[in-house]
């Protein structure tokens, strides 16, 4: 009845495992078995076929990745390198650039004083 702040209030958890049949996994298993039986049939060190999910994640990211998209990264990040690299000299440089820009006010007025 009453809510306490600090208890939080759980959901109901049900045991229930669901069960579906996947053709595309058992397929793929019936083809592993296929060639380790042809492997150890064979004997043949050349013939070496894996079929696991961390090489077709790696052949696929290998065939994904694009020179054109490298180059254009590495630009945009020598752009920010730059960029922060500026930054900072300003930043410890801002006497400095408050001087320059104050001197070239000035002279900047005296200028539009004498036309």
């Amino acid at each position: 009845m009453f809510k306490t702040p600090f208890k939080p209030t759980g959901h109901y958890v049900f045991d229930y495992k669901p069960r579906y049949y996947d053709e595309r996994k058992e397929r793929l298993e019936a083809l592993e078995q296929r060639y380790k039986q042809e492997k150890k049939d064979n004997n043949d060190s050349d013939y070496e076929v894996t079929l696991t999910k961390n090489n077709l994640k790696n052949e696929w990211s290998r065939a994904k990745s694009n020179p054109v998209q490298d180059h254009n990264a590495n630009k945009r990040l020598a752009k920010i390198i730059v960029i922060l690299i500026f930054s900072t000299w300003a930043f410890f440089n801002f006497d400095k650039i408050i001087n320059i820009c104050q001197t070239l006010f000035s002279s900047f007025q005296t200028m539009l004083q004498t036309r």
